[in-house]
This record gives structure tokens, sequence and C-alpha cells, in this order.
């Protein structure tokens, strides 16, 4: 992993507490929201490929992951203290991402 990921890794990781729910969108294989959700205890994922997502699962079973458009999310009953994306964002629809990443996110 390049030393700049690591980086924004080690700074986002400052801001997850034991006990939250965190929501990475785009997740890929994983390797951003495993550490992350160690830190956790607990973690969720969304990507489109779903051969992202299979290989994601064969590494980190103890994750939550789906195979989901970033832009239409459905996790009817789970609010997230953290939701965030790496990499792909130019892939998606900012407007679609953000309205789907606001209602997801629990604030206070």
């Amino acid at each position: 992993m390049c030393q700049y990921l690591q980086a924004e890794m080690d700074h986002l990781a400052g801001f997850v507490q034991p006990g939250d729910k965190i929501l990475e969108l785009g997740c890929g294989f994983g390797r951003v929201l495993a550490p992350l959700a160690r830190i956790a205890g607990q973690g969720w994922g969304v990507d489109n490929s779903p051969e992202s997502v299979a290989l994601a699962r064969a590494e980190y079973p103890d994750l939550d992951l789906s195979v989901m458009d970033a832009g239409s999310l459905n996790f009817d009953e789970h609010k997230f203290d953290l939701v965030f994306g790496w990499l792909r964002s130019y892939y998606l629809q900012p407007e679609g991402v953000l309205e789907s990443g606001c209602i997801l996110w629990s604030v206070g």
C-alpha cells in the first residue's frame, strides 16, 4: 500500500472509536475498511463489483459487505458514525453518493 494511502488511513483512524459503525463506499477488496473495522469492532462496505466483494468476503469474513451502488444505498436498519470512500470516487455521481451517505450518517 502506498505511503500516501497509509497516511490517509492513519488520519482517518484517529476519528474511529471502539463501537463505531463505519461504512466504506467503494470498499473494493476491503484493504482500507479492514484495519479501521478492527478499531471500531465492526465494519460495513459496499462496492458495485461482485468480484471485488467476493474477494473481500474471502479475506475478511467478519466484515459486512454488499454489492450495491453507492448512489442508492439500502440500509434500512443502520445509521453510521462514519461514512467514507476512497480511490474510485471519480466513477460515481457525487449528488447521489452524498445524498445516500448523509441519510445514513448518524450525527451526534
